[in-house]
């Protein structure tokens, strides 16, 4: 059931004929050909009325629209105190597609401009995190879930302390249809184990929740399902165990057998960035036919290849576009092979082909060692590289602690100027009647203190920018930052041009710690190792430090 007061998410428009069911929002015609362009991994879209749904998924979708999932995506719109509203405004019905519409969505869901942010996001806060949405799953509040996995909660987080469960786990046991929906959009895997070895499909039969047990098997199976479907209109039948239907082409005709070898041979990871990226290519011609058959006899605004996917490689970008130019019977042929290999493997089939295409495969349980190899490598890097990130968070929350104190001295020097310039007027005083040297009193009088202090605050400011970039390991930042530490550095040392002791060394402490600073940071931009990385990133902090100490002892020992 459809609520007639329901609007387009993204301009207003009545009576949506389109959803996004990672966004949780239902979007009118127009703004779902802008959806369309974001790419599956952005908005993935389905027609409410042609596209085909199960009912947990819809009502999962009605929960989430009717309980407010886009003020999420909208938030700094809804609240009046965030600057991030100055310069915006939410589309209306009658607006341009292009470029209001398209600029606001790509906004709010690729850019994620309007979502709110937490402050702190370190390890510690996305455990809890994490720990908040494994016990919100067992609730029907798929709204608060929704926010949770927004701001980055994993959907496939084992917890240690509850026997290795996910939320699926929990959802499944607590027979939360809703939940086990959105979690398997954003990714979770609905055949994970626990500790004890159970899937979520064990936990909701050992509950008698019969309905969510066969709903998570049809989840197992959703990708093969999906290809199966558009081949010849059907899905295999779980209920009665028949968990594959690889239909054959209309005229017997199967591919050539070099394109079995390539299936064969290819690893397991590779088989399955196939299949993913088959089914991106299916949802989008499918899509596509709907989306331009309701279109009038003028318009015709296609995406004629799946859009760009920052997370994956160039050349698996350009794999998943080159599937737009096959022909209907060629993605069919490819289909139908890429079925019949995963049920080979799926099923553990020690069948050969008739006429073997290759010499030697490596063995499953090789590949399976070396990737147990790889793995514990892999968590040996991290964990030693999670030491040193926080050996070198220690170090520059002492520095950064150094400089507020500097800055602190800085500000209380500000606030005294009646003092200090008549200070300095006694001092220039007494220098004119007794200094009998032979020397210009021009290039011998001490500088203003206002000076000093404001040219100190330009370098303790300067190095707090290098420290932040220090801390979010902005290796690119470094160099500059250095470089206007440098300039600060040489700005204040000018005004000391004719100081003698100890004043004189104090600036040559000052400009020398800044000669090593710049130094390091080439060293920085010029090395990819981690490790080595580490090491320079220490010494650019400590060459900070010695910036930082000798800007306090000028500014301490100076004459006031």
């Amino acid at each position: 059931m459809r609520s007639s007061a329901e609007v387009c998410a993204d301009c207003g428009a009545s009576d949506p004929s389109w959803a996004s069911m990672n966004r949780g929002v239902k979007i009118c015609h127009e703004c779902c050909g802008v959806h369309r362009s974001l790419g599956r991994h952005i908005s993935h879209i389905k027609s409410l009325k042609k596209s085909h749904w199960s009912a947990s998924l819809l009502q999962m979708l009605n929960s989430l629209s009717s309980s407010g999932a886009n003020s999420i995506w909208e938030y700094a719109l809804i609240d009046p105190a965030s600057p991030r509203v100055q310069s915006r405004r939410k589309p209306a019905p009658k607006d341009p597609v292009h470029p209001t519409k398209s600029e606001f969505i790509r906004a709010k869901y690729q850019n994620q401009s309007f979502i709110h942010r937490s402050s702190e996001d370190d390890e510690s806060n996305l455990d809890e995190l994490n720990k908040q949405l494994h016990a919100i799953v067992r609730t029907d509040s798929v709204e608060t879930t929704l926010r949770f996995l927004v701001q980055g909660a994993d959907p496939n987080f084992a917890h240690l302390g509850k026997g290795g469960s996910t939320p699926m786990h929990v959802a499944a046991r607590a027979n939360q249809l809703g939940q086990v929906e959105l979690l398997c959009v954003y990714g979770a895997d609905p055949g994970a184990t626990d500790q004890q070895g159970r899937t979520p499909r064990d936990c909701a039969l050992e509950e008698g929740h019969q309905t969510c047990a066969d709903r998570l098997l049809q989840l197992q199976y959703e990708l093969t399902d999906r290809l199966t479907e558009f081949l010849c209109g059907r899905r295999p039948e779980h209920e009665r165990g028949k968990h594959w239907l690889v239909p054959q082409m209309a005229d017997g005709e199967s591919s050539p057998p070099a394109a079995q070898q390539m299936l064969v041979t290819l690893p397991h990871r590779g088989l399955e960035e196939l299949s993913r990226d088959l089914y991106d290519e299916v949802d989008r011609r499918e899509t596509e036919n709907i989306w331009c058959g309701e279109q009038g006899a003028g318009e015709r605004n296609a995406v004629p290849f799946l859009p760009v996917n920052p997370e994956f490689s160039s050349t698996r970008n350009q794999g998943r576009q080159k599937l737009a130019r096959l022909t209907a019977r060629e993605l069919a042929t490819l289909l139908i092979d890429t079925l019949t290999e995963l049920r080979r493997r799926h099923e553990g089939s020690a069948k050969q082909l008739e006429e073997p295409l290759y010499d030697s495969v490596a063995s499953e349980d090789a590949e399976l060692e070396e990737t147990k190899r790889q793995l514990v490598e892999a968590k040996n890097v991290a964990d030693e590289l999670r030491v040193a990130n926080r050996a070198l968070q220690q170090e520059v929350s002492v520095l950064q602690s150094m400089v507020s104190q500097l800055m602190a001295e800085n500000t209380s020097l500000r606030g005294e100027p009646a003092r200090k310039t008549m200070s300095v007027c006694e001092t220039r005083m007494r220098r004119q009647e007794h200094d009998d040297s032979d020397y210009d009193n021009e290039a011998t009088r001490m500088p203003m203190p206002e000076e000093v202090v404001r040219r100190t605050d330009r370098i303790t400011k300067r190095i707090q920018d290098l420290l932040k970039a220090a801390q979010q390991r902005q290796h690119r930042q470094f160099q500059p930052c250095a470089d206007r530490v440098g300039e600060a550095v040489t700005e204040l040392a000018s005004v000391f041009v004719s100081q003698g002791q100890p004043m004189a060394s104090l600036v040559q402490t000052l400009l020398s710690s800044a000669q090593r600073l710049q130094t390091e940071c080439k060293d920085v931009a010029a090395v990819l190792a981690d490790e080595e990385i580490d090491q320079l990133i220490e010494r650019v902090i400590a060459a900070c430090y010695d910036i930082a100490r000798a800007a306090k002892q000028i500014v301490v020992q100076f004459p006031q």
